[in-house]
């Protein structure tokens, strides 16, 4: 054989070698991804509230572990609440305080949105008005793009529309049709968007709605329900957040009413139950895993309880000995982040810390054991 053709026999092995290396690496990558998705318990961490503030609670937390949330005097101010950051140098303000809606704003790039501000590097901005005398509220920022979703008021009468604020401008994502005002909450990597659209006055129910490429997509309530709001939505368009109706019940001799909750999956736009039985459920936050985090409470009225979904299965999660506990946001690792009360009277913010199952280990040692011997037989 000569020269030339061993070369191209050289070259033609290592080529195959290296296929066969990126395949293990693949493998292996999902193996690890299994073994997070699969991780079933969860230990509990308490975050260190901010100087001088009796409240705290985490709302977000992106693939680097940073967590944002918010903190106030008491639970009682919360209303006058103040976005703040952990990382692991510890707890940080941004000076953006909420306006209206408790809700905070991370991406992967580490800004916040949080009331009418955007918070990145240490910077606070706003964002343009649809209205002049209107004000905007800010909910959540895509990690691939920067794009801020929220609403904004749209006149005096108190009516706001939803807005996606990105690169090319300000854009007013409209109404359906009958309703009056619509708020955007979530928006994922590929642009499509997920928020409400309601009515304080008339006939048209509030529904949860979807945004996409200029279209409004109305998300329909489970079956037995009237009203539906969608919060997110994750990179395979699947989309959480609740149905909900009134309903009556009778308490010392009175009729009472209460707004009766049912966490809900729209997965190709067809609403899925997440139940627990005798309780009401919120969805609240969705990974790429299809993990669904959220509360579930008594009702009428009772205890929080923090739980985390996935196909059909729910884990409840610890709280801090005050017997309740919301988890709000879920990263691609699967930690958790939320709000436990505490015996000491107080909310806290917390992270829930996943430890994979025993059979998930073994799977992921066993596939790393198995790249491994495969480098060797390939290189060596």
């Amino acid at each position: 054989m000569s020269i030339v053709a061993l070369g191209k026999r050289w070259e033609e092995t290592e080529m195959t070698r290296t296929k066969i290396l990126a395949i293990c690496c693949a493998c292996a990558c999902v193996l690890l991804w299994q073994a997070i998705c699969e991780g079933s318990q969860y230990q509990i961490h308490v975050l260190d509230s901010p100087a001088g503030k009796g409240y705290s609670a985490a709302l977000r937390i992106n693939d680097q572990g940073v967590v944002a949330g918010l903190a106030a005097l008491n639970y009682n101010d919360r209303n006058n609440a103040t976005a703040f950051y952990w990382d692991t140098s510890g707890v940080h303000p941004t000076g953006a305080k909420v306006s209206g809606y408790l809700t905070v704003g991370l991406n992967n790039a580490g800004t916040i949105v949080c009331g009418s501000k955007v918070w990145s590097n240490g910077s606070i901005s706003t964002l343009p008005r649809l209205y002049v005398y209107g004000s905007n509220v800010l909910v959540d920022v895509s990690d691939a793009t920067g794009a801020v979703v929220g609403g904004s008021y749209v006149d005096t009468a108190g009516n706001k529309h939803a807005v996606v604020w990105d690169s090319t401008g300000t854009h007013d994502l409209g109404i359906l049709d009958g309703h009056t005002s619509s708020i955007a909450f979530g928006i994922n990597d590929l642009g499509q968007i997920v928020g409400k659209s309601w009515t304080d006055h008339g006939m048209a129910p509030e529904r949860g709605v979807l945004w996409e490429n200029g279209n409004k997509t109305q998300l329909d309530p489970l079956g037995d329900y009237d009203f539906s709001s969608a919060v997110t939505i994750n990179n395979r368009g699947q989309v959480v957040g609740t149905s909900s109706k009134w309903v009556s019940y009778h308490q010392s001799g009175y009729e009472s009413q209460y707004l009766r909750r049912e966490a809900t999956l729209w997965s190709g736009g067809s609403p899925l139950d997440i139940a627990v039985d005798g309780l009401n459920t919120s969805a609240l936050d969705i990974n790429d895993c299809g993990q669904v985090v959220g509360c579930a409470s008594a009702y009428p009225y009772g205890a929080y309880y923090a739980f985390v979904w996935k196909n059909g299965v729910i884990t409840f999660l610890d709280d801090l000995g005050g017997y309740a506990a919301l988890a709000d946001g879920i990263n691609e690792d699967g930690w958790i982040v939320g709000q436990a009360y505490g015996t000491d009277k107080q909310w806290h913010a917390v992270v829930w810390e996943p430890v994979p199952e025993p059979s998930s280990l073994l799977v992921l040692v066993s596939g790393i054991a198995g790249f491994g011997w495969a480098r060797r037989r390939l290189i060596g």
